[in-house]
């Protein structure tokens, strides 16, 4: 193998490694190439997967939005339905675009989408049938209407007849009770004065008649009302005749007079029964007269009453069954509807045979008939309608179902394809790979035989070199190649070996004379460290001596000449201080001499205050034997208990103060 390494030494190590690499970079290409190709089919197919499946998720929110349209059929979510529709579309026509009729899954797409446009149709059915039911809707709610009005309008007529004869009717029964008040009135006044003519004496009448006053008051009232108009007279006589009676009555002395003035009021009462009883009979007969003529017409107004109530309690329950036929739909409820529809035709048949010609039972009958057969149409048609929108909407629902099969199997075949194009991307990926691997061996295997030789003799001269031995040869010097560079930088570097040995000697006598200096430096400066710390050390001992009170201390050693003058600086200052301490001491004996002087004054002087207190004392005791003092006579030979006389005491009490 020298041919190799001598070719390849013309040629720099970038240039072997590019020839011997390219190949390798040629195979490494191949694979990257097929794997993105393979990638790109990939990413197409997952691209298709995710639209599908995007799509099948967004199926669930168009089934979602039909369920609202069918619960809340409105303008928003019929907008909101066809939204679904359009994204799921836009989704499958992507899906397509990527596809060519040729391709595996095209036929589950076009159908999908042929679906989705039925669907589209089927939701404008939808819309259709919703308006038809909302015509519809309207029409009931207005028949409704018209119904709820008759059926107010009727009743309150009604009520209204009946009230016009129920009226008649109580007025008749008031006159009757109006002659019934006349007759007790009459009676009354008769049976009272039968039982005062039959009294068993006077005091037994008074007695009846006290008793009658408050019945006999209230017949008083009762009668105007009850009277005619024309016979207020009639009236006027009775309350005079009840005020005449009532008067006599109080009349408490009850003088035997009175007895006869009753008796003349009672036959004043008799003369007014007759005219009393006649105008009653009057009444009597217009009672009579208005009963004959309501006879046949009550009868009448309670049928036409009876019928009418029927007809609203009909007309009710076909509301109740209306509204319960409008939440459900069904056969059932329009059957119960019908059933009730039928009851109100019946009850105003009945209505219209018993209420005859009567204006209000006519004119509500043309407005609830027709009423009657707009509901009941409409009702049957809504049941249609709403039957055929469940059929629509089940339809939707079956091509929403459709749509999802075709839909799931298409991902299923592009799982099946995107599985065959990975495993064959993975042989080619497998089978460049290999080559790519052979390719690298025998490159490597030539690589190494040109360098491991030249680069092993050149790391060995390199330890030789590092180990001290300058004198070892290098070779491969004439190589073209980054060897012999490496080679001729060895040999400069051993050069540059030897002269940095000899570089190293003169630097080695130089380092030898620097510490010498040093070691010189340090002697003086350990010298003057020692000077310095003796004086600090003689400064402290004598600055103790001083702190406890021996002023006498000096230093007397002396210092190194630089610092010499502290110590006579320090000797002269304890000097000073010595002699200023003296002077101190000789002024405060002065002060303590003078204070001892003034104690001893002071204390004389109050001895001889005492001492002439005490005389003075003593003198007032003795006065009466003063005279006869053998110590001297008269008063001018008194003396102080110290034996002078008192002036001469004083005076030498005053030279002491002085």
């Amino acid at each position: 193998m020298g041919w190799v390494d001598r070719l390849l030494s013309r040629f720099k190590i970038q240039t072997k490694v590019l020839l011997l690499v390219l190949p390798f970079i040629l195979s490494i290409t191949a694979v990257g190439v097929t794997g993105i190709l393979a990638s790109g089919l990939l990413q197409s197919r997952m691209a298709i997967s995710n639209d599908v499946s995007a799509s099948l998720r967004g199926f669930k929110d168009v089934y979602a939005a039909m369920i609202g349209f069918l619960d809340q059929t409105t303008e928003e979510n019929r907008a909101l339905v066809f939204e679904r529709l359009g994204e799921q579309r836009a989704a499958l026509d992507a899906a397509r675009a990527r596809l060519t009729p040729r391709s595996e899954g095209w036929a589950e797409l076009d159908s999908a989408s042929t679906a989705l446009a039925a669907i589209d149709g089927r939701m404008d059915d939808l819309w259709a049938l919703h308006a038809d039911e909302a015509r519809l809707e309207a029409d009931i709610k207005d028949a409704l209407g018209v119904i709820a009005t008759s059926q107010t309008d009727l009743l309150t007529a009604a009520i209204a007849f009946d009230t016009s004869f129920r009226s008649q009717e109580d007025d008749a029964k008031q006159k009757l009770r109006d002659v019934q008040k006349i007759l007790s009135a009459t009676s009354f006044v008769a049976a009272l004065g039968d039982a005062f003519a039959a009294r068993k004496d006077d005091i037994e009448g008074y007695q009846q008649l006290t008793a009658a006053i408050g019945d006999l008051k209230v017949h008083q009232k009762l009668l105007p009302i009850a009277l005619p108009k024309n016979s207020k007279s009639l009236a006027k006589a009775y309350s005079a005749s009840t005020k005449a009676l009532m008067a006599l009555v109080d009349d408490k002395a009850h003088p035997p007079e009175n007895i006869q003035k009753i008796l003349d009021t009672f036959a004043q009462f008799k003369t007014l029964k007759e005219p009393l009883e006649a105008a009653a009979t009057v009444k009597m007969q217009a009672v009579s007269t208005t009963f004959e003529q309501l006879g046949a017409s009550l009868a009448k107004a309670g049928f036409v009453m009876q019928d009418t109530r029927h007809l609203t309690e009909a007309i009710y329950l076909t509301r109740i069954a209306l509204a319960e036929f409008m939440l459900d739909r069904s056969s059932e409820k329009q059957s119960t509807l019908a059933t009730n529809l039928a009851e109100c035709r019946k009850a105003l048949f009945a209505l219209s045979a018993t209420a005859g010609v009567l204006a209000f039972a006519g004119e509500q009958s043309a407005k609830l008939a027709p009423s009657f057969d707009r509901i009941e149409q409409a009702a049957a048609e809504l049941v249609g309608a709403t039957g055929k929108r469940a059929q629509q909407f089940q339809a939707a629902t079956a091509e929403v179902d459709h749509i999802g099969k075709e839909l799931s199997l298409f991902a299923d075949l592009q799982q099946s394809a995107a599985g065959r194009q990975s495993q064959d991307a993975n042989m080619l990926s497998v089978g460049a790979m290999a080559l790519g691997v052979i390719i690298a061996l025998v490159s490597g295997a030539a690589l190494v035989l040109t360098l491991k030789g030249p680069i092993g003799q050149i790391t060995q001269a390199m330890r030789n070199l590092a180990g001290g031995m300058l004198d070892t040869a290098v070779g491969n010097q004439n190589r073209a190649d980054e060897i012999g560079e490496m080679a001729r930088a060895l040999d400069v570097f051993k050069t540059n070996a030897k002269a940095k040995i000899v570089l190293e000697q003169l630097s080695e006598q130089e380092r030898a004379a620097a510490d010498a200096e040093r070691e010189r430096n340090e002697v003086d400066k350990s010298r003057r460290d020692a000077e310095i710390a003796f004086a600090v050390d003689a400064l402290a001992g004598a600055l103790d001596a001083m702190a406890k009170g021996r002023l006498t201390c000096t230093i007397e050693t002396p210092f190194a000449p630089a610092l010499d003058k502290l110590r006579t600086d320090f000797n002269a200052a304890v000097a000073g201080l010595r002699q200023t301490l003296v002077e101190i001491r000789i002024t405060s004996s002065a002060i303590q001499g003078s204070g001892r002087h003034l104690a001893d004054g002071a204390k004389a002087l109050q001895s001889n205050r005492a001492a002439s207190r005490v005389a003075r004392r003593n003198g007032r005791d003795r006065r009466p034997d003063r005279r006869h003092d053998p110590q001297g006579g008269g008063p001018g030979g008194q003396c102080q208990p110290n034996g002078l006389p008192r002036q001469a005491g004083r005076r030498s009490v005053h030279r002491r103060r002085g």
